[in-house]
């Protein structure tokens, strides 16, 4: 299907292109860009570099400089809400809808495909993934489909071992091994005509539901589940979980995740910003700490080894420059005491260097709220009273002109 393309060059937004060399943030909006929509649900970085980016009112192309915009009016789109993406080698883009199915769009036409001219199982396409031998997976509400151009097959709860048809999301890795995130079905692993689930009541998995699968260079699969918090499956049925009540995660309610470097992972949360997981550390970044525009994070995509966008609900698309902004964010220092910890919320802070004064001191839960805050003016040492805080972990900080410095603490009583 042939249809005509908005091109819409902005010379306008140039300077945001040269900005990303300098901001730790950079936001797109529909106040200050062509994105169509603040709700960013999927984006897709193709082999040139150019962003995909799906939104409740079209699809967005961005190269950096000039945006072109796709909706029902102006093209073969054939849904305004876009939910799932999948780049090809050269310019072919696959485009998965919320209401009426799935279209490919190789730069000039359109083709089609939903329940009614296809075997499609669901109109809602949620998850898109290629296998090695270049077949699609299309993951929907009604089920998993295989397509090769030609030939489909349809996998669903009453033909194979799927628990649940409602599909989030896919990983293939380079053996031909399919992982399927499903909503309420659990983690299903499939190769050949092996089927393997994994899941709450079997005891071989931390939640029934993920929304998200990323990979590491050791195999390991990251996942995003909505109540387990940051899930990584190991093998077999070992599980590693990290929540709010034995590590640094701000939110069990986890909806995206991705792997950016060897040991460096990163994480969306539904209500409480983004976190950076390094070398058994978490560093939160939020709306409160950061420019960032929105703490509800829809979608994660990785461009380089320091650049990241996001997708967020109500803020529009977010590029982060990871080496700045983990540069001008707090350095976990020893320039400061702080005794006794683990503790009951009775500690003292002693800033024995001079130069650090005068010195804000916060205390920051584990969400980025802040729960204390007082200045220190002189190297005496500052005790402090907070019984009223509620067993955890907590940041505390001393910020100077020098740079923010930081320790965590451990309420354990």
């Amino acid at each position: 299907m042939f249809t005509r393309v908005c091109v819409c060059a902005v010379a306008l937004f140039l300077w945001m292109a040269s900005a990303h060399a300098q901001m730790a943030i950079t936001v797109f909006n529909t106040q200050n860009s062509l994105l169509p929509d603040n709700y960013v649900h999927t984006i897709e970085i193709d082999a040139n570099g150019v962003k995909w980016v799906g939104t409740d009112l079209g699809l967005a192309r961005f190269d950096g400089a000039a945006w072109q915009i796709y909706n029902t009016v102006n093209s073969g789109l054939p849904a305004n809400s876009v939910r799932a993406l999948l780049t090809d080698t050269g310019t072919v883009v696959w485009v998965g809808t919320f209401t009426n199915g799935l279209a490919k769009f190789d730069g000039t036409s359109w083709q089609l495909f939903n329940t009614t001219n296809s075997a499609l199982p669901d109109n809602h396409v949620r998850a898109l993934a290629r296998t090695p031998a270049g077949t699609l997976l299309i993951g929907t509400s009604g089920g998993l489909a295989e397509f090769d151009g030609t030939n489909w097959s349809v996998y669903n709860n009453t033909n194979s071992p799927l628990q649940s048809n409602n599909i989030a999301a896919l990983f293939v890795d380079s053996t031909n091994t399919r992982f399927v995130a499903t909503i309420n079905g659990g983690f299903t692993i499939w190769k050949d005509t092996s089927w393997t689930v994994l899941n709450v009541s079997a005891g071989t998995a931390p939640d029934n539901t993920m929304t998200s699968i990323s990979t590491d260079t050791n195999g390991k699969k990251w996942t995003a589940s909505p109540a387990a918090g940051l899930c990584v499956y190991h093998g077999g049925t070992t599980w590693s979980t990290y929540n709010t009540i034995n590590s640094g995660v701000p939110s069990n309610a986890m909806i995206a995740v991705e792997v950016t470097n060897p040991g460096e992972v990163w994480g969306g949360t539904q209500e409480d910003g983004l976190f950076r997981f390094f070398n058994g550390q978490f560093t939160v970044f939020n709306s409160n700490n950061t420019a960032l525009p929105d703490n509800k994070i829809r979608c994660l995509k990785k461009e380089s080894a320091n650049v990241l966008w996001a997708g967020t609900q109500t803020g529009g698309l977010v590029r982060l420059d990871a080496s700045i902004l983990l540069a001008s964010h707090e350095l976990v220092s020893d320039h400061f005491l702080l005794y006794p910890n683990p503790g009951g919320g009775d500690f003292v802070i002693s800033i024995p260097n001079a130069d650090l004064y005068p010195s804000i001191v916060r205390v920051v839960d584990m969400r980025g709220k802040e729960c204390y805050t007082t200045t220190s003016h002189t190297a005496t040492n500052l005790r402090l009273h907070l019984h009223d805080l509620q067993i955890g972990l907590y940041h505390v900080r001393v910020e100077t002109a020098r740079g923010i410095y930081s320790q965590k603490y451990v309420k354990n009583y």
